[in-house]
């Protein structure tokens, strides 16, 4: 049975393959790193294929500085490896500061691999506006297998519990948080196929002078005294989330 449309018409119908209205479905089939979510407009895409070069990379408590690695990815050859030390509580951490356009629907997405039995995963999403820091956290807490958030007062708080994800090489998940600076609010959260509404809760802010930027920041810190390795590729920066 006919179906469809040739790529000059919407009207007439073809006999082998159905046509694509929606560019997003498109654009992901052309090998996209943006096909988890697609709200937003893209702001900034990193799928580390050109390297670690504009990140800020530390560690401490005897954690290993981020580094390229090829061990674990979500698309192309290279991921980001957060690897901590030995010690409880040891971690190593990335950071990406970007220009800005609008502070209202802002949401930033990542994958990861964890190889990591008992680790914190955490994303902070912060926006100075040259007199306030607004920050926005959201963290995977394998220790207590539990989503946790960064509540007005700076304190982390259950979001959900009973969450266990699967660790090893090949099981990816994916994590986005949307916020809206300018009402000062968390909107929602999606882990995998679990979405959270967090449009009553306020976002921790405190009086800042620092230039106007936006900031993202991945953490893995050891939630007991042994070697965890987490793995990061496609960070996805979106404007205009609804």
């Amino acid at each position: 049975m006919p179906h469809g449309a040739p790529d000059f018409s919407n009207r007439q119908a073809l006999s082998t393959i159905f046509a694509i209205f929606d560019l997003g479905e498109a654009v992901a089939r052309l090998g996209s790193i943006v096909y988890f979510d697609r709200r937003g407009n893209v702001l900034l895409l990193e799928d580390f294929e050109a390297g670690l070069g504009r990140w800020g990379r530390v560690a401490g408590g005897g954690g290993v500085t981020p580094a390229l690695s090829f061990t674990a990815v979500r698309s192309g050859q290279f991921s980001a490896l957060l690897q901590t030390g030995a010690g409880a509580g040891s971690w190593s951490d990335m950071t990406l500061s970007v220009a800005y356009r609008t502070v209202g629907g802002l949401g930033v997405e990542f994958s990861f691999v964890s190889a990591a039995s008992y680790a914190l995963i955490t994303l902070w999403f912060g926006l100075r506006t040259g007199t306030t820091l607004y920050r926005a956290g959201i963290r995977y807490n394998s220790v207590l297998d539990r989503l946790e958030y960064l509540d007005s007062a700076n304190t982390w708080q259950v979001l959900d519990s009973g969450i266990k994800l699967d660790v090893g090489s090949m099981d990816i998940h994916t994590l986005k948080l949307v916020v809206d600076f300018s009402l000062a609010t968390y909107k929602r959260v999606l882990l995998n196929a679990l979405t959270y509404q967090m449009s009553t809760l306020a976002l921790y802010s405190v009086s800042d002078i620092g230039a106007p930027r936006l900031d993202v920041e991945m953490r893995a810190t050891a939630g007991i005294a042994q070697v965890e390795r987490v793995y990061i590729d496609d960070v996805i920066i979106t404007q205009n989330e609804p």
